[in-house]
């Protein structure tokens, strides 16, 4: 047998590996990644910030709100931070399903919030992003002091979810990773 045709099957293999593993790692996958997901207690839903990227001053931010063992029907909340260290460079609601319906309002950018809310008709929503925003930053992102927080949630039956089973952000994460960036 020629050496180079047992080269060949490894090479297959091999490539079939690194396939899987890339189409693995995603930039911004429509469902969280496990250990985001891992990190929300049970019975509770939580909100993230991930940073997805950066370019100079500009900063790409992604605002996830997941859930662990609740049937999450709907949810409202804010993105908030210092007035003044941030810049709105845009705003815009995720596709993540055809029944999933998502509203943003940054009206109040200046006073140095973003509301925003979201709610499903199917069983579950197609996906975890609940915004997703690009700053420019006019003072350092820990001056900033980014964080988000829920106000009201319900159960796709319309149950509400409690108060205390609302989780808030805790610091940003970089989207690829789940890397604590600025705690």
């Amino acid at each position: 047998m020629n050496v180079h045709s047992r080269r060949a099957p490894r090479r297959v293999v091999a490539a079939a590996i690194a396939l899987t593993l890339a189409a693995c790692y995603e930039r911004s996958p429509l469902t969280p990644q496990d250990n985001l997901a891992r990190a929300v207690p049970a019975g509770a839903i939580q909100m993230f910030v991930q940073q997805e990227s950066s370019e100079g001053s500009q900063y790409t931010f992604v605002v996830r709100v997941v859930a662990n063992g609740v049937k999450m029907g709907a949810y409202q909340g804010a993105l908030t931070f210092v007035p003044g260290t941030l810049e709105l460079v845009g705003v815009e609601t995720p596709k993540t399903g055809n029944a999933d319906f998502h509203i943003v309002n940054a009206s109040d950018f200046a006073q140095g919030r973003i509301k925003f809310a979201a709610y499903t008709t199917a069983d579950v929503f197609g996906g975890s992003e609940a915004l997703r925003v690009r700053v420019k930053a006019l003072k350092s992102m820990n001056d900033a002091q980014l964080a988000g927080r829920l106000d009201v949630a319900g159960e796709v039956s319309g149950a509400p979810v409690s108060k205390n089973k609302l989780l808030a952000s805790r610091g940003i994460y970089d989207a690829v990773t789940n890397r604590v960036l600025v705690p």
